[in-house]
């Protein structure tokens, strides 16, 4: 039986998971995969889950930092 792996990354809280399938399982496998840790919706990581994380950290800062100065100006 040959067997896949695909590997999913939480963009919420970084949470990694990795599913491994025969083929006769290939048409679950993408199917709506909820984080384990806070149950988000995961998404597919088609490349290198470290460059992913990295990309989505840097992201995450930089939302974060426009977040503080729209609350800075409001006030």
């Amino acid at each position: 039986m040959t067997e896949h792996t695909h590997e999913y990354i939480c963009p919420y809280c970084m949470a990694e998971m990795t599913v491994r399938h025969s083929f006769a399982d290939s048409a679950m496998v993408h199917k709506h995969r909820k984080c384990p840790a806070c149950n988000n919706e995961m998404i597919h990581a088609t490349g290198n889950v470290w460059n992913i994380r990295y990309h989505l950290e840097e992201l995450q800062k930089a939302i974060a930092d426009v977040e503080k100065r729209e609350e800075e100006k409001g006030e």
